[in-house]
């Protein structure tokens, strides 16, 4: 007897979404050579807003574009 255990996945449009905006990601760095800044919101919640400032503030700032 085999047993196996399953985990139903809450959302398969957030996985897919966030794979979208890691591609996305991979590609602006890839051809820029990491000089250009990829900001993302995904939604217009305070969480998101909070952590797009974040980045803009310490992370993408140090990028040319």
């Amino acid at each position: 007897m085999i047993e196996t255990k399953i985990h139903p996945q809450s959302s398969l449009f957030t996985n897919l979404y966030d794979e979208w905006i890691d591609n996305n990601q991979k590609r602006v760095d890839e051809k820029s050579k990491g000089r250009i800044a990829y900001g993302y919101m995904k939604n217009m919640g305070d969480g998101e807003l909070s952590q797009f400032i974040i980045d803009m503030t310490q992370e993408l700032i140090k990028k040319d574009a």
